[in-house]
């Protein structure tokens, strides 16, 4: 199974004091003894990194970029596209671009479940975790 991480779901990982952080954790665990496969994107990675350090500390956020051990997916211009039309199209929804690309990045990928706190990912109909 491919496990999709948001930005989101990567700040209650490292954040001690999210409320969501313990349940992160032991989700990332079950999710790793399972063998999923977790990645994210190159556009995610940079929103993670700006959100990160202005919760936890720049010091912190640049530790957490150079540690980061994950498969990175380039968002490509065919998803950028898909995004910008996905947000148009669906102007009743608030997707930021960074998840509207990530929607665009799983439907590629055919990846149904993501590690994310932010409701936008099941409004867009995949599986949330935790």
């Amino acid at each position: 199974m491919d496990v999709f991480l948001d930005s989101s779901g990567a700040l209650a990982l490292v954040d001690g004091k999210d409320d969501a952080h313990e349940r992160a954790r032991r989700c990332l665990v079950e999710l790793r003894d399972r063998r999923a496969s977790v990645y994210t994107t190159n556009f995610v990675r940079t929103e993670a990194h700006a959100l990160i350090g202005s919760r936890v500390g720049w010091d912190f956020a640049r530790r957490w970029l150079a540690d980061l051990d994950l498969p990175i997916e380039t968002v490509r211009p065919v998803d950028e596209k898909a995004a910008i039309e996905t947000i148009l199209r669906q102007s009743d929804k608030t997707y930021s671009l960074t998840d509207a690309t990530s929607f665009a990045v799983m439907a590629r990928l055919q990846t149904r479940h993501a590690l994310t706190l932010d409701r936008h990912f099941r409004q867009a109909g995949f599986e949330t975790f935790p």
